[in-house]
């Protein structure tokens, strides 16, 4: 599945700092499933 590009970098942003965010919290906020 093909995600829109401003989806992708504003899931980037949120691991960057200051945010910093873990990959289990931001796919619990978007709905977007883990990778195969």
């Amino acid at each position: 599945m093909r995600y829109p590009k401003e989806l992708k970098n504003s899931i980037i942003a949120k691991m960057l700092p200051p945010n910093n965010q873990s990959h289990i919290q931001i796919q619990q906020e978007t709905g977007v499933p883990e990778g195969p």
